[in-house]
């Protein structure tokens, strides 16, 4: 009986906080502010909004050892991670942040086809309550897929990879679109034929 009630008092909190509009902000380890701007809420009771965060050690901008941070691209951010530290307590510098790229399957696919010119792409919506896709892409008989859900991730998959973790989402997750350029260089490499090879 409790458990339903603490969980609506939660969302109705997160409802109140994670507004349209709303720039929120607070020190998340020494000297290291975040400030997360909102930009869409419609997600917020499956657990996230779409939003751009700014992580900036004020004591280097202070001082001038780094320029103020911008504030990046809008994102999927779990509203349960909002305010995680992924660097030193002491302060320093943030290690990557896990994030989720708003980007869609037509966006990857023109990006990846000035990339991959002779390569060929089919999308699928998996899950349409949420967005949720799949972009496979071939190139010279290669095959490799990205995945993306707001929940889920972003990510990579080589069906030639061999993952043991049967519950894995994706076979490298992805924090950006250039990030998505380079698992596909790495994956749709076209081997060379050696010198001398009689089949040549």
């Amino acid at each position: 009986m409790i458990g339903p009630i603490v969980k609506r008092f939660q969302l109705s909190r997160r409802r109140k906080i994670y507004q349209i509009g709303a720039e929120l902000c607070r020190f998340i380890a020494k000297d290291i502010k975040r400030e997360i701007r909102v930009l869409d809420a419609s997600g917020i009771d499956e657990g996230y909004v779409v939003a751009q965060v700014r992580t900036q050690n004020v004591l280097h901008a202070s001082v001038g050892r780094e320029p103020e941070s911008p504030f990046g691209d809008p994102e999927i951010l779990h509203v349960d991670r909002a305010w995680l530290w992924g660097g030193e307590s002491w302060g320093g510098a943030e290690a990557l942040r896990p994030r989720i790229p708003l980007i869609t399957a037509s966006d990857l696919k023109d990006l990846l086809s000035s990339v991959f010119p002779q390569a060929t792409f089919e999308s699928e919506i998996t899950n349409a309550d949420f967005g949720s896709w799949r972009l496979t892409v071939t190139q010279d008989y290669k095959e490799i897929e990205f995945v993306w859900g707001p929940l889920s991730g972003f990510g990579g998959i080589d069906p030639e990879i061999h993952n043991e973790d049967v519950f894995a989402h994706c076979d490298e997750y992805l924090y950006s679109k250039y990030a998505a350029i380079a698992f596909a260089r790495d994956h749709l490499k076209i081997e060379q034929a050696e010198e001398g090879d009689p089949n040549i």
